[in-house]
């Protein structure tokens, strides 16, 4: 369900979006995803685990994953946004997983 050739977390996609590399300002910005999108992500999989197929939230959600370089929670996102991943609560399982994966992942970057 989830593409594993896809990283957890790229925190390069922020030197595209802002044009430098400053790793204290990554980190204030990464550590606001999970406070600022995850309500929304928790939202969406209580939607998904109900059987429900939460497109715009899906689509709002990919757009911020994307910025901060969460690829495989974006894809899991988009896949949502399109229609081709079912609602069910093994996919509500996967969408939580991911999300702390990437709550991990900026833990890490940032103590690094």
């Amino acid at each position: 369900m989830v593409d594993r050739d896809l990283p957890v977390l790229d925190p390069t996609a922020l030197v595209d979006l802002f044009g430098i590399e400053d790793r204290s300002v990554f980190c204030k910005i990464l550590s606001s995803y999970p406070i600022k999108d995850g309500p929304d992500t928790h939202a969406l999989a209580d939607i998904m685990a109900n059987g429900g197929a939460p497109r715009d939230l899906a689509h709002k959600l990919k757009s911020s994953a994307r910025a901060i370089g969460a690829q495989r929670l974006a894809d899991l996102y988009y896949r949502i946004e399109q229609g081709n991943l079912a609602p069910s609560a093994a996919a509500a399982g996967v969408i939580e997983q991911e999300f702390s994966a990437v709550a991990s992942a900026i833990e890490q970057y940032c103590a690094g």
